[in-house]
């Protein structure tokens, strides 16, 4: 029996005429896949679907089910991004390569079965660790695939987010069990980091505890929150009384989504479209 996804989008108003145009976009968690079927040339998004496993560990056997979609095996490209909560950043213009490694190895520990890559975005390259075994299934099963790190691809979309009133941004990435904390001073970066929570109560902390490091004023610093779990509402609740510039992330401009997204809160798929904003 095919794998049903929670949500599904497609785009009635265009047609994909030449399978050549499409690229896949997937965002793979621990237990959840997001992927978006777009067009680069034309920023045309055709079709997005979202499954969610609960507290069900997403296997190979669901994977090869979701990929059986004769639609998204339509794509001539796929770029897969995946939380990973091993990461640092350095500056691009200070990276030694053949060091990548050992900076890692400063915040993280490299398992045996981990293996290290770089991604860059700007100024900054984003250093993250993924189990060999998961690209080298990734490899096998899809054609021309990258890989990429979920939380890296945010920096490039975070910063069009930004509100010029307030003197500091926070932006909040929800995900099972962690969160990715960025918080910005006007358009200067200032923290990026993968925390993991046990509870919706512990964003807080965190949030509180990176306010009080850099010294951040509550009331000029706006939050942005998005994520694909439940939890996002919650979390939003939690930090308005502390944080009254709390709010939902909204949608990346300049794409052109299918008009049924619409009826969709905009925070489920911020970091999906930030991927596919990745490969523009």
């Amino acid at each position: 029996m095919a794998i049903q996804p929670n949500i599904a989008l497609e785009n009635n108003h265009y047609l994909i005429k030449n399978d050549s145009q499409v690229t896949c976009c997937i965002l793979l968690g621990k237990n959840y896949l997001s992927y978006v079927l777009a067009d680069a040339s034309s920023l045309k998004i055709y079709a997005l679907k979202h499954y969610s496993f609960q507290d069900k560990v997403l296997s190979k056997s669901d994977f090869d089910a979701i990929l059986s979609d004769n639609q998204l095996r339509k794509a001539s490209s796929y770029t897969v991004a995946i939380d990973s909560a091993k990461s640092t950043l350095v500056p691009t213009a200070l990276l030694v390569e053949n060091q990548a490694v050992d900076y890692l190895k400063l915040s993280a520990d490299i398992e045996p079965e981990e293996m290290v890559s770089t991604q860059t975005v700007g100024e900054i390259t984003d250093i993250f660790a993924l189990k060999s075994s998961t690209v080298q299934f990734l490899e096998q099963r899809l054609k021309k695939v990258t890989c990429l790190d979920a939380s890296a691809c945010l920096l490039k979309t975070y910063p069009q987010q930004i509100i010029h009133e307030h003197t500091h941004t926070c932006f909040i990435s929800v995900k099972d069990q962690m969160i990715c904390l960025t918080i910005y001073q006007k358009q200067d970066l200032l923290l990026h980091q993968i925390y993991a929570i046990s509870a919706t109560e512990d964003v807080l902390y965190f949030v509180a505890n990176s306010c009080k490091q850099l010294n951040l004023v509550a009331a000029s610093t706006g939050i942005h929150v998005h994520g694909e779990t439940a939890e996002v509402e919650q979390i939003v609740k939690i930090l308005q009384p502390y944080y009254p510039g709390t709010r939902y992330i909204t949608r990346i401009k300049d794409l052109q989504y299918p008009d049924t997204l619409y009826a969709t809160p905009a925070h489920y798929f911020f970091n999906l479209f930030s991927i596919f904003s990745c490969v523009l």
